[in-house]
């Protein structure tokens, strides 16, 4: 039995709507297929192949992976994963300790609040501006023979 897992299914930033299908706290920002592949290969050390489809509820949304749960015989590859939620769960557990997510720069503290009020004064100013401007064009115009 193989089964189909999209970086959605396991994204904390999604919604059960959008196609969550794994509680929040477990789950991670933004997940990669890659980064899913990884976790299923090596943390779980279930077969699994990296395809390059999109997801159908958001087309620009690359990459699933397909994975094995069951031998042949019909019995669990990894007697700890025997369900398409239980791998769901142990590929949310794993994925906030992935390598790629552990040593991904910080950014600072007041970055964002800072960056939005950087933002927000230059459209105050860029706004000032245009009014001087639409008030020196008053008046101007056609004149009337």
């Amino acid at each position: 039995q193989r089964v189909i897992v999209y970086p959605n299914y396991v994204n904390a930033g999604r919604t059960v709507a959008e196609g969550r299908r794994v509680p929040r706290v477990p789950g991670a920002e933004d997940p990669t297929a890659p980064e899913i592949y990884d976790c299923i290969v090596n943390g779980l050390k279930l077969p699994a192949e990296l395809e390059n489809k999109a997801y159908p509820r958001e087309a620009l949304l690359r990459g699933r992976v397909r994975v094995a749960l069951r031998g042949p015989d019909g019995k669990p590859l990894n007697p700890a994963v025997t369900s398409r939620s239980k791998l769901l769960r142990e590929i949310a557990a794993l994925l906030p300790r992935h390598p790629a997510r552990v040593n991904r720069p910080k950014q600072p503290a007041g970055g964002a609040a800072a960056a939005a009020a950087a933002a927000a004064a230059a459209v105050g100013s860029s706004a000032s501006g245009s009014k001087q401007q639409v008030s020196a064009k008053k008046g101007g115009g056609k004149k009337k023979r």
